[in-house]
């Protein structure tokens, strides 16, 4: 099996055991390590031969969170998450627009005073 355990960020003691969430890199699926009893919910995998990602789950079970296969098996786990879809596109508004317009409308606001008196 070909995989390599990039990080492991300790998060604390359970029964006296330490607890981490590990991030590790495989070639393939099949080379997904069975998973630590050390290792929390959430650790990750990337799988490098396919450009997936997979969480670890409550249960210990690696489960697909991107690929084909994901929709089918990572639904379940995000019954207790809110998503908001994000829209297609972003209209970018800068302040310093809003500025200049304003600026140049009171301007000629002042010029059109300074002519009435």
């Amino acid at each position: 099996m070909a995989h390599h355990i990039r990080n492991q960020k300790f998060i604390g003691f359970e029964n006296g055991q330490s607890r981490y969430i590990a991030e590790i890199d495989c070639d393939t699926p099949a080379d997904l390590p069975e998973p630590e009893t050390r290792w929390l919910m959430g650790s990750i995998a990337h799988v490098i031969s396919t450009g997936d990602f997979y969480e670890l789950n409550s249960s210990g079970e690696w489960v697909n969170q991107t690929g084909e296969d994901a929709e089918t098996e990572s639904v379940s786990n995000l019954n207790s998450v809110n998503l908001t879809k994000l829209p297609d596109a972003l209209t970018i508004v800068n302040p310093a627009d809003e500025l200049t317009e304003n600026l140049e409308e009171t301007q000629e606001e002042v010029t059109a005073d300074d002519k009435l008196s």
